[in-house]
């Protein structure tokens, strides 16, 4: 079971609630929270005004380590903690199980591959994870590029800053649907009239745009490639 997840934001100006309705996905109301859910992935939309776009991680080991690593932290009245992780993204650790959202709806983005981080501190970024029970398994610092994972097979990537030919909005979705099905999936999205951040071109050689960048209103990403 997933213990990381993406939050967003929401308000009746962005509507980003609507955004991910568009893209399959079904609006389900769990305790103080609301969330977009697929059999894929979930998201934290929240419409308190001082919350922030980031990450939520439901890891009560994950606040011992927090606070006896000397990380500076904010923590609330209800014994959630937030955090700056090194490449800037608030994220918000709560000492509690993850909710278990279930959901019959598929929706159109495809095969989904964790969590996406752009990074100008790798060393520093990598340690922050490693620290929270995440190992690498694929990549190396060297080559700008790692995935993460940990025991609940949750997947952080991080990309050194400038790696990347393309927008990269953090932190950000990822999903890899192979050169034969993305296609498909990226005709999906435009029927849908989901906005496009960015067509890429850049790793097909006859100019074809066989990638997606997506960006939800309050400014999650979402990496819609091939692999």
């Amino acid at each position: 079971m997933a213990n990381l997840f993406l939050s967003s934001t929401d308000t009746s100006q962005l509507n980003t609630a609507a955004y991910y309705i568009d893209l399959g996905f079904e609006i389900i109301k769990e305790k103080d929270r609301i969330w977009a859910v697929s059999k894929e992935v979930q998201i934290a939309l929240s419409s308190i005004p001082t919350d922030r776009k980031g990450i939520l991680y439901f890891n009560s080991e994950a606040i011992d380590l927090i606070k006896k690593n000397n990380v500076f932290y904010n923590e609330s009245e209800n014994g959630e903690i937030t955090v700056m992780t090194p490449a800037g993204i608030l994220m918000t650790i709560v000492n509690q199980e993850p909710p278990k959202l279930i959901s019959e709806k598929t929706s159109i983005l495809g095969n989904y591959m964790g969590i996406s981080i752009e990074t100008i501190n790798m060393n520093a970024s990598v340690g922050f994870w490693e620290n929270l029970g995440f190992t690498i398994g694929m990549g190396n610092v060297d080559q700008g590029w790692v995935s993460m994972t940990n025991n609940n097979g949750d997947i952080i990537s991080l990309m050194k800053y400038g790696m990347c030919p393309h927008q990269f909005f953090n932190p950000s979705m990822t999903f890899f649907n192979g050169k034969e099905k993305n296609p498909i999936v990226i005709n999906n999205i435009r029927e849908s009239n989901t906005p496009i951040a960015e067509e890429i071109t850049h790793f097909n050689e006859e100019g074809i745009v066989d990638n997606i960048v997506l960006k939800d209103p309050s400014g999650v990403g979402c990496f819609v490639f091939n692999d």
